[in-house]
């Protein structure tokens, strides 16, 4: 069955050679009961690792069943292994974290035993047969010495290989569990080639068919102990070897069914893997989150007021390729877009700044006029940075009131709720007007936002009043005083004067305005006087003439005149601020239809996605920002230069530690493979075990992360949220893929690690 013809093993070390075997010539049949014996160090262990292939020999020949074994390939050997032996070692060499079942059936799971209820069934009459059925739940860790080598023997048998080695069996027990052990192997010695390695031959003296002693790796002793069972030294009742069919390797489901097995089994241990991958994850999700908001140069640069003033990050322009006006179903369509949060049909009132807090955004200034009760005002602009913005856009922030309805209606922030029904007085004007020119009006507050909003929201009246491009227009008011003198002594005298007065202006919607009726500031309307002189009696009044006429002269060669009332009530804006109807002031600025709008997102991150988002819809759209942002700014690159290294090389240490700390995780399992192995689990099938279960791991962990941080933009988790808003689908996989890689790389260290400990024909 097993001839070695001059065999010899030795090994290399750094100093010298150590010879383990020495032409070791020896042949074995199936039926015997072999004794192999000698001190230690004499060669015994060696001598079995070389017949069961779990060592080389450098010269000689090793026949199985009259083959050469020297040819063997790696995978040749592996089967050798799988299906020819079975080893029973003094160590026992049992998986601890599996039940004796388990045990049982991991060898039957090799020996492509797929069936789930015939393995567990076979499994459970062997456990049955070595007296351990009512352990087979236990685990082997729980056993005793005397039921884990009747487990090892049981693993043997559930293998039924033709060969069985047993490694100095009864080492670690006592007499009588001893005895009981080599009288089980005496009863599988009947239909197999048993070889047992032990220091004590008096215990299997009497099952022995044969003795062999080793000295310092040579033959010793080769003495037939029933010489009637052998004819001129060859055994004599030589069964004719019957291959057995050997069932059909399922590769992926052998490795799968393992791996299941091994977290079962493992269940602290495969949460702790699972959690530090997760965490290992999460790290690199951070840290790519970290390096996408850095990749953008756009945030480096300062954003000119050249062509905006309002540069908000998050405003997008959007319009229409015909340039036709939106309607109610483009604002809903825009609304459902992903990470849109409002939409200001009012993007010219936009650019418009607002001045709501005294002595912060603006300082008023008041003049009493000498000939009237009346004050003249100016307003100087302190801080331009709030913008005006539409009311509909924080619906959702409402905490008390209600939104506004009215033309001068308002909504605050602020946590003072009893400001509700009071008024505020509120100015606006824009960088872009001359100095003297500004907006300004008494509002009533209609409802209260978070006081962290920071300002003001106006209603879709007033905004829509105020949404015109001011700075393509060049107006100027012409209106008249008339002077008239009386003589109140003899009322003979009485004469009537026309003065002309002209001043650039702006136009804005008034209420209660029609035709080409204007209005006029109060400021201007004021200086007016009014003289009495009581001595000759003699009164002078000026007021307004109800003509006026607004001159157009934006084309200076052929500028456009519109006549127009006139009245004599002011509004409370600067004095050159003329209130119109809404018919007149299409007449001077055009269609006051919105052909272009302003659509806010929840952050600048999203400003790509969103882009594309309305671009495919068929808007055209554009960053306010973007356009804006001209010149770098060095101190701002240095610090985007600076976090781009930082988060780049913290990807790269946090990739490599994580597939350090988790490589020396699985060193832990590194027995467990090794007794594998020897049972004849091949190397292939155990590569593919660690990488399926770092994979999915990592994939599962994925997953999880993924869905965490879709829940958090869901429910406005921002600390999760912020870590992940510039990810795109397509970053989602990159990470993923840099986890499966991270994963498959300790997967492959972890396998070199194992061919230096796992011997055989490599």
């Amino acid at each position: 069955m097993i001839r070695l013809k001059n065999v010899t093993k030795y090994y290399n070390s750094e100093n010298n050679v150590t010879l383990a075997l020495n032409n070791i010539n020896l042949e074995f049949f199936k039926g015997e009961f072999v004794a192999i014996t000698g001190k230690s160090g004499s060669g015994k262990s060696t001598l079995m690792n070389v017949i069961s292939g779990m060592d080389t020999y450098q010269d000689g020949e090793i026949f199985f069943e009259g083959m050469e074994t020297s040819c063997f390939s790696k995978e040749d050997w592996e089967n050798y292994r799988r299906d020819k032996i079975s080893f029973i070692y003094q160590s026992y060499q049992l998986i601890d974290s599996y039940t004796a079942l388990e045990n049982v059936e991991a060898v039957m799971r090799i020996m492509g035993v797929e069936n789930k209820k015939e393995r567990r069934q076979k499994a459970m009459e062997i456990l049955d047969k070595v007296g351990l059925k009512k352990r087979a739940r236990q685990k082997a860790s729980h056993l005793s010495s005397g039921q884990k080598q009747r487990l090892g023997i049981a693993r043997a048998l559930a293998k039924d290989t033709d060969i069985i080695i047993a490694d100095e069996p009864t080492g670690n027990l006592d007499v009588e569990n001893g005895a009981a052990v080599m009288k089980m192997l005496y009863e599988l010695s009947k239909d197999k080639l048993v070889i047992v390695v032990t220091h004590n031959f008096e215990q299997v003296k009497e099952y022995a068919t044969r003795k062999i002693r080793l000295f310092d790796g040579e033959v010793a002793e080769d003495v037939k102990l029933k010489p009637e069972l052998y004819e001129n030294g060859v055994w004599k009742e030589k069964e004719a070897i019957v291959p057995k069919e050997r069932k059909k390797e399922h590769f992926f489901r052998q490795a799968v069914g393992f791996v299941r097995l091994n977290r079962k089994a493992q269940p602290h241990r495969t949460f702790f893997v699972f959690l530090f991958l997760t965490v290992s994850i999460a790290a690199l999700f951070v840290m790519y989150g970290y390096l996408l908001s850095n990749m953008d140069d756009s945030v480096t640069k300062n954003a000119s007021q050249d062509v905006f003033m309002n540069t908000d990050k998050n405003r997008i322009l959007v319009r229409k390729p015909d340039g036709s006006p939106f309607t109610e179903k483009d604002y809903d369509t825009l609304m459902d877009v992903r990470y849109v949060h409002s939409i200001n049909p009012y993007d010219l009132a936009s650019e418009i700044s607002c001045l709501h807090e005294a002595n912060k955004d603006y300082q008023v200034h008041y003049q009493q006029s000498e000939y009237t009760s009346r004050k003249s005002i100016t307003v100087n602009a302190l801080d331009y940075s709030d913008f005006t913005c539409n009311a509909a856009g924080v619906e959702q922030e409402l905490i008390a009131g209600k939104l506004p309805e009215k033309r001068y209606d308002v909504v605050v922030a602020s946590d003072d709720e009893s400001l509700i029904g009071t008024t505020t007085d509120i100015y606006f004007r824009s960088q872009n007007w001359p100095e003297s020119i500004y907006i300004g009006g008494t509002f009533q507050i209609t409802g209260i936002v978070n006081s962290e909003l920071g300002q003001p929201y106006f209603s879709d009246l007033f905004l829509s009043g105020i949404n015109f491009d001011y700075a393509n227009k060049n107006l100027q008011i012409e209106y008249h005083v008339l002077k008239t003198i009386t003589d109140s002594v003899d009322a003979k005298y009485n004469r009537e004067e026309l003065l002309d007065r002209r001043r650039d202006t702006i136009l804005v919607e008034g209420e209660g305005l029609t035709g080409n009726q204007i209005r006029l500031s109060e400021s201007l309307i004021m200086n007016l006087k009014t003289e009495d002189n009581s001595e000759d009696r003699v009164t002078t009044i000026e007021r307004l003439y109800s003509q006026g006429t607004l001159i157009d002269k934006t084309d200076s060669e052929n500028p456009v005149e519109y006549q127009v009332e006139v009245l004599e009530d002011g509004h409370n804006g600067s004095v050159n601020v003329v209130e119109a109807s809404r018919e007149f002031m299409e007449q001077v600025y055009g269609s006051m239809q919105e052909t272009q709008i302003s659509v806010y997102i929840d952050d600048y991150a999203y400003t790509d996605r969103v882009i594309d988002t309305l671009n495919e819809m068929g808007y055209q759209a554009v960053s306010v920002f973007r356009i804006s942002a001209d010149e770098y700014d060095s101190v701002l690159v240095q610090e985007r230069m600076t976090a781009l290294g930082i988060s780049a090389g913290s990807l790269i240490v946090i990739f490599f530690l994580s597939v350090v700390v988790i490589y020396t995780i699985m060193k832990l399992k590194r027995k467990d493979f090794m007794i594998l192995t020897s049972l004849g689990l091949k190397q292939k099938t155990i590569l593919f075990m660690n990488r399926y279960e770092l994979v999915t791991g990592s994939i599962l962990s994925c997953v999880l992360l993924i869905c965490v941080a879709i829940i958090a933009e869901k429910y406005q988790i921002f600390v999760i949220s912020d870590l992940t808003k510039y990810y795109q689908v397509w970053d989602y996989g990159i990470v993923t893929v840099l986890a499966v890689l991270m994963s498959w790389i300790t997967a492959e260290l972890f396998h070199r690690h194992l061919r230096k400990f796992l011997g055989g024909k490599q």
